[in-house]
């Protein structure tokens, strides 16, 4: 390509990912302050069991709550365990309506499920509660403390995230203004011209249908 080095194409690649990746997780830990709010386990058990998610098939849209950097290992009804993991997560039960199927579930069935989850959790733990309607653009995120009470940490705006969430998994990376000069600085690489066609070249390799990016 261009009489580039296939290592350093490689190597450009991977940290473009990585880069774009670190940049999504910073979105997603930059929340607004909001009014105090703060529940009991049981209270915020029911908060979660009480949001609504709508839709049919992969129209999917509506409210969702997800224990994050927690995976589940076991996931039978009376055996419910679940396990810390990063970059993981375990969705929390909610009512859920479909066009011809509206979900009459007793709510009480579903603060069991929750509690079941949320009884497994340390301190430190956190829930993001997330709208992933089109229209919908604010995410929330709990935190645990140290008495087993959940806080309000705060809200932000999901409309970039959801955006390049959706471009990563159609390219398998994502860009964004200020990236060049964050994969050069943790390429430790002269920021000139020579980099930017190189960058520019990497993109288009990564763009290809045929070839994944590393």
């Amino acid at each position: 390509m261009n009489g580039l080095n296939v290592e350093l194409v490689k190597k450009v690649a991977s940290t473009i990912v990585l880069v774009g990746d670190d940049h999504m997780a910073k979105i997603g830990q930059q929340y607004d302050s909001v009014e105090v709010k703060i529940l009991t386990e049981l209270e915020f058990a029911d908060h979660v069991a009480n949001l609504v998610t709508t839709g049919c098939g992969y129209m999917y849209t509506g409210e969702k709550a997800r224990l994050v950097n927690h995976a589940t290992v076991c996931n039978e009804p009376e055996m419910f365990l679940i396990r810390e993991e990063p970059n993981k997560d375990v969705q929390l039960f909610n009512f859920c309506h479909h066009t011809h199927s509206y979900d009459q579930t007793n709510v009480q069935y579903y603060i069991s499920r929750n509690m079941k989850i949320l009884s497994q959790t340390k301190p430190g733990a956190q829930v993001s509660i997330t709208n992933d309607c089109p229209n919908g653009s604010k995410g929330y995120l709990w935190e645990k403390k140290e008495n087993g009470m959940w806080d309000l940490l705060g809200q932000y705006d999901m409309e970039e995230l959801m955006f390049l969430e959706q471009w990563k998994r159609m390219q398998g990376y994502v860009l964004y203004a200020g990236i060049r000069k964050e994969v050069a600085d943790k390429l430790q690489m002269d920021f000139n011209d020579e980099f930017h066609v190189m960058f520019d070249n990497v993109v288009e390799w990564m763009s290809q249908d045929d070839v994944a990016p590393c």
